[in-house]
């Protein structure tokens, strides 16, 4: 329940205004809210100070801008390029980033940061 918390404030505390990234306006592709979370998860985040890849064991992400997006094919849900998100590593750390989709299963994350409530330290 208190990483719940925890990603919860981070995602609310990763809510401020990022530059967006080129490649994520050179793309076709959107997301959900729900699919940016999973993918986030499901990929994993690789950090580029170190190029190691850290594992995503829970992730949540919201919609940067809630006014800027399309409809999928059957009208039923909105999707988006850029998403405010927080994920967990395994190792307990909470992470705040925002992620922009550059393709089908590619995105690139900015704004790194570590969450000041999160007492897990990057391995």
């Amino acid at each position: 329940m208190r990483r719940i918390i925890l990603l919860a404030a981070a995602l609310a505390a990763a809510a401020l205004t990022v530059p967006a990234v080129a490649g994520a306006h050179n793309t076709t592709w959107y997301w959900s809210e729900t699919l940016a979370g999973n993918r986030l998860k499901n990929l994993d985040v690789v950090f580029d100070r170190d190029g190691g890849v850290r594992d995503v064991t829970r992730a949540q992400c919201a919609a940067r801008d809630k006014n800027d997006y399309i409809w999928n094919t059957a009208r039923t849900r909105r999707l988006y390029k850029h998403f405010n998100c927080a994920f967990l590593l395994r190792n307990g750390a909470v992470w705040t980033g925002v992620l922009h989709v550059t393709g089908k299963k590619k995105f690139r994350m900015t704004n790194l940061k570590l969450y000041a409530g999160s007492n897990g330290i990057l391995q």
